[in-house]
């Protein structure tokens, strides 16, 4: 037997070989009738595409959009990541078939480690957990925050303490991201702990700066989430858990107080709900100090980063629109009058100011792949099978400049937001803070909801 191996050694490599190239070609997303995509290698797919000089995600996908059109498939190692270009395949991925694709990837090696260490929060979490978290972020924003007028009072505070520092700064350059950061920051904190920060708060400071620091790496897209042999030699994903678990250790000082002043007859804000239902029910784990920590630092980064990201652009495009500007500084002048803070109910009439506003989300959205959506099992979009196991994402960036919709996307222009009867309108084409469905879980009874999240709304 021996023998015969060794006379027929080429024939045998030469029949393995043809038998893995086959089986690699005939598992490629085209022959499965997968979404189109480039041509991957093996065991790396198409990961060396963002090794070439000067690609990022923030050029690569949307030139990809640009070939392949309103799908297509980026295999990451042997994973497959689909990439939803169009708005209308994205409401029928990620609210018709909500019921498939709502969860997070847990098989994330990111992910994975993430979880025992600082815990999964609510953007990471999936199932009770994510539910029971969801819920009383939604209440601490509902009834103590969001929509309310003290919390139009504690945004006016925060705009007359960044006013004073610009006035102190004005004549000089300046860097005025981690000034707004401390502003939404503040907003935010007053839902989370009943309180702001001074803004020469040092602890406060470092805070701020373990959260941008922690959102700077895009985890998600990481190699050695795919790739497994990245992790014995690049260590990138410890520079995020390192940042997380500084965050989370700030957080936790701040939480020691709270839990000495409790008081389940005066709810005063986030972190007192939390420790209601804690106590309620012990048996929730998830409401243990490591993840409420957790689900504190999504609420700052989706509350605080991605708004003074926002504010960082509009100063941005309008310093280079002087035009521009002066629309807006007229407008607010013939609405305020003489120096009056401007109050929500005042948005109807700012009508030119709200359309600078989503014209700078529709160029700069703020999470421009949204997060990873696990599909449960196949389902069919757009004539193509999705099939278990893949990870989708919208594609926001690529739609929000999609010529179909927006007539030269490059051109930053607020006028595309009107219609005929000069009222801001079109709200719906923009995408910048993603879609999906959720479930909102309010005395045992699961009411399902759609929900398009657009902006101050």
């Amino acid at each position: 037997m021996v023998d015969y191996l060794l006379e027929n050694s080429t024939t045998i490599l030469i029949f393995v070989a043809t038998a893995l190239l086959g089986w690699y070609i005939f598992s490629l997303p085209g022959m499965r009738n997968m979404p189109p995509g480039p041509f991957p290698l093996p065991v790396v797919g198409n990961f060396l595409m963002l090794a070439q000089p000067g690609v990022t995600l923030l050029t690569l996908f949307p030139a990809l959009a640009a070939k392949y059109g309103k799908i297509f498939t980026f295999l990451a190692g042997n994973k497959p990541v689909i990439l939803i270009n169009d708005v209308t395949l994205v409401k029928e991925a990620f609210v018709k078939r909500g019921d498939i694709t709502s969860n997070r990837p847990q098989h994330y090696y990111v992910i994975q480690k993430i979880a025992d260490q600082v815990g999964l929060g609510v953007t990471l979490s999936n199932g009770q957990p994510w539910k029971d978290l969801r819920r009383v972020s939604i209440t601490a924003m509902r009834d103590l925050g969001a929509g309310r007028r003290s919390m139009e009072g504690n945004i006016q505070e925060e705009v007359t303490e960044v006013l004073k520092v610009i006035e102190k700064v004005k004549d000089s350059p300046f860097d005025l991201k981690p000034l707004l950061m401390m502003a939404t920051s503040n907003v935010i904190s007053t839902i989370v702990f009943g309180s702001r920060f001074e803004f020469e708060d040092t602890k406060f400071q470092l805070l701020l700066q373990q959260l941008s620091q922690a959102t700077s790496v895009n985890a998600l897209f990481l190699p050695s989430n795919f790739l497994p042999l990245v992790r014995y030699f690049s260590k990138e994903e410890d520079h995020f858990i390192t940042s997380l678990k500084t965050t989370s250790k700030h957080i936790k000082e701040l939480l020691a107080d709270h839990e000495e002043s409790f008081d389940p007859h005066n709810i005063r804000d986030f972190v007192d709900l939390a420790l209601q239902m804690r106590r309620s029910d012990p048996k929730r784990r998830h409401f243990e100090d490591l993840n409420m920590r957790r689900a504190i630092v999504d609420m700052f980064n989706a509350g605080s980063e991605t708004t003074a990201t926002t504010l960082q652009w509009l100063l941005f495009y309008m310093a280079n629109n002087p035009d521009i500007q002066a629309r807006c500084q007229a407008e607010i002048d013939e609405v305020l009058g003489d120096g009056r803070k401007v109050t929500y109910s005042d948005r109807d009439k700012l009508k030119y100011t709200e359309a600078c506003v989503l014209e700078v989300l529709r160029v700069r959205p703020v999470a421009p792949f949204g997060f990873p959506r696990y599909v449960e099992e196949d389902f069919k979009l757009h004539g193509y099978t999705i099939p278990k196991g893949s990870v989708c994402f919208a594609n926001i960036l690529a739609i929000n400049n999609d010529p179909e919709l927006f007539s030269k996307p490059e051109k930053f222009d607020p006028t595309r937001w009107f219609g005929d009867n000069g009222e801001v309108t079109g709200r719906d084409r923009s995408i910048s803070f993603s879609m999906g469905q959720y479930r909102y879980w309010q005395d045992g009874l699961s009411i399902k909801t759609t929900l398009s999240i657009k902006f101050a709304k």
